[in-house]
């Protein structure tokens, strides 16, 4: 399990322990979400979303229920895929720029193939 789930997993077992708790402050003795909600400053909805599983994205609700920062990290380009580095170039684009530069008789056959299928022109 990871350390995303686990938390997620806390944040739901604190909303369950508050809503048990909710019995012994309302006048019928049920238990109520929306005294849950009071409780954590959130909205009755974003309680009930959380219980259920879906995870919150915006940081005033994960910072209100412990949970860490949510971030997106952008996939390349290119490739599609999320680099370490993103300062550093692409390595499938780095790998295209090297046959640019080299003579067209060195070239590899299947770039080669490649150049004359797309009429790309080498410099």
């Amino acid at each position: 399990m990871s350390s995303t789930a686990r938390s997620l997993l806390r944040a739901q077992n604190h909303l369950k322990s508050l809503y048990r708790e909710s019995r012994d402050h309302k006048k019928n003795g049920k238990p109520s979400w929306h005294y849950v909600a009071l409780k954590m400053g959130l909205s009755v909805g974003t309680v009930i979303r959380v219980i259920k599983g879906i995870e919150p994205k915006s940081a005033r609700i994960r910072h209100a229920l412990s949970l860490p920062v949510y971030e997106t990290i952008p996939a390349c380009m290119i490739c599609g895929r999320v680099h370490l580095n993103p300062s550093k170039v692409c390595p499938i684009r780095n790998r295209e720029r090297r046959y640019r530069r080299m003579p067209i008789a060195e070239l590899p056959t299947r770039v080669l193939a490649w150049k004359l299928r797309h009429r790309e022109e080498t410099l």
